[in-house]
């Protein structure tokens, strides 16, 4: 596994395994087991997920010692102070599969490379252990300096995600939680 290394120093892996949108809890265990028996060692999961204790039970089960796993979670809003879900055709875009043919690799390796080669922590979300090795397998290629830009052409300046400061998003999130 390649890491960062954070400004306090810490090591963060570059390609860690979420849980987002994973409401079965049975189901979000077995896939966190799943993702850490492949080598992920980076979990992301969040309060409104509501399957925070899914993911540490599947931590206590895989024998895995603590120090060798890193956990990210978020904060509700009212806390605070890449693969775009498969949005807008990405794993059908001629450009992604060209480059991921030239390498015998799919898209979404491809997108995961371009994203870790950048050292950016991607977070693929699948609850399919063969899609969680296949996100896994991308370490032994490298992109080119004409792919790594090809790629950074396709961006299009706008979140293909949710906005957390649209008041209707917000109110979707807190009902869907029951949280007021």
């Amino acid at each position: 596994m390649e890491h960062v290394t954070l400004n306090d120093g810490v090591k963060m892996p570059l390609l860690g395994f979420g849980v987002f949108q994973v409401t079965d809890l049975a189901e979000c265990q077995r896939s966190v087991e799943d993702a850490l028996a492949v080598g992920y060692r980076l979990l992301d999961t969040a309060a409104s997920y509501q399957n925070e204790e899914a993911v540490g039970k599947a931590i206590r089960a895989s024998g895995i010692r603590r120090d060798e796993i890193f956990v990210t979670t978020k904060l509700w809003v009212e806390d605070t102070g890449p693969f775009a879900e498969g949005k807008n055709g990405i794993f059908k875009n001629e450009l992604l599969r060209s480059i991921g043919e030239k390498h015998g690799k799919s898209i979404a390796q491809v997108i995961v490379r371009w994203l870790v080669q950048r050292e950016i922590v991607a977070i693929p979300k699948s609850v399919r252990k063969e899609r969680m090795a296949e996100n896994f397998a991308v370490f032994d290629f490298a992109l080119s300096d004409e792919e790594m830009q090809a790629i950074v052409a396709l961006d299009s300046k706008t979140s293909s995600f949710f906005d957390h400061r649209d008041p209707k998003m917000v109110k979707a999130i807190s009902e869907r939680t029951g949280i007021t």
